[in-house]
């Protein structure tokens, strides 16, 4: 009982720790049929994502129709004044094509906005905590098991003696 106790409280507490902290952001606005558009977007799963994985990634093809009222609104946040694509938005920084140094200005960004080491680290830190806390205190699991069988062995071992003596 102990053991399940421990595991709801780390399951919970887990639970709320990634929740409570949020991750970085990043919307790329592109169309399929830009260059720079697939070297931003290739540049943002290829390098960011492995870097920063926790980060949500959101990528809003601007060619479908759906999406052009997201794209003018988000152009209009970032003060823009041409519709050009790729539009990168990590929290409230707006970064408009893509080229050599656009990438570590990325990088920047996100660092500068979820600092690393306070978000994700102390968050896998604290989960890690909690697991090696429930592994210190759980003992053999099969020990249990095998004294349940123990006592259903030796219980069923008095019933058919009582049985016997009553004959």
């Amino acid at each position: 009982m102990k053991k399940m106790k421990t595991l709801i409280a780390t399951v919970f507490a887990v639970a709320f720790i990634s929740g409570a902290q949020a991750a970085a952001e990043l919307v790329l606005y592109m169309s399929p049929t830009c260059p720079h558009c697939h070297h931003a977007h290739e540049y943002i799963t290829d390098t960011l994502v492995p870097k920063y994985p926790d980060m949500v990634v959101t990528v809003v093809n601007v060619s479908d129709k759906n999406n052009v009222e997201a794209f003018k609104t988000a152009v209009a946040k970032c003060k823009l004044e041409s519709f050009g694509v790729p539009l990168v938005v990590i929290g409230d920084k707006c970064f408009q094509g893509f080229g050599q140094l656009t990438g570590q200005q990325y990088i920047d960004t996100i660092d500068e906005l979820y600092v690393p080491g306070t978000v994700t680290e102390s968050r896998n830190t604290i989960a890690n905590q909690l697991a090696s806390d429930v592994k210190k205190n759980e003992k053999n699991p099969y020990v249990f098991l095998i004294a349940l069988l123990g006592i259903v062995i030796i219980a069923g071992g008095f019933v058919l003696l009582s049985r016997r003596k009553k004959k």
